[in-house]
């Protein structure tokens, strides 16, 4: 066993040596590395959903990005965002978060082909200015809708 010790002496070649030193040994990767093995231990992850764009009409699943918050504006009228069998290549777990920015018609969530959309009392509408909803692909051909629906 090798065993690492910095001393609190405010040097950061130290510092610098433990992580290179941790990272020989297959442990945390530098930056731009890759880790590779299995995370041991009581671990955190501080993270966020970037938003890439506002969507002002409607779209195919496929075409949004998955892991990220979608902001929709109505004001220009109905958006219908439609989950097709081409969306089905999202791996199990994927998310779209979805909130209602702006405008007064609703957001439609509708399904093709072979796949389903289950949520609670079978609503698929998101028709409120900051409401919200999360689509997760729970196996498939199947997703659940989460949030605030009408």
């Amino acid at each position: 066993a090798i065993s690492l010790r910095l001393i609190a002496s405010n040097n950061l070649s130290d510092v610098a040596n433990a992580v290179t030193a941790l990272s020989n040994l297959g442990g945390l990767p530098l930056a731009g590395g890759t880790m590779t093995g299995a995370i041991l231990g009581s671990q955190s992850i501080v993270g966020y959903r970037p938003i890439p764009a506002t969507v002002t009409t409607s779209a195919n699943l496929e075409a949004l990005e998955p892991n990220q918050t979608t902001l929709i504006d109505t004001t220009s009228g109905a958006v219908t965002i439609t989950v097709t069998d081409t969306a089905n290549a999202d791996p199990i777990g994927t998310e779209y978060e979805f909130i209602h920015l702006a405008g007064g018609s609703a957001i439609n969530f509708a399904v093709t082909g072979s796949q389903s959309i289950i949520s609670a009392d079978s609503l698929v509408i998101l028709d409120k200015i900051g409401g919200a909803v999360v689509l997760k692909k729970s196996s498939n051909n199947t997703r659940i809708l989460i949030g605030l629906l009408s």
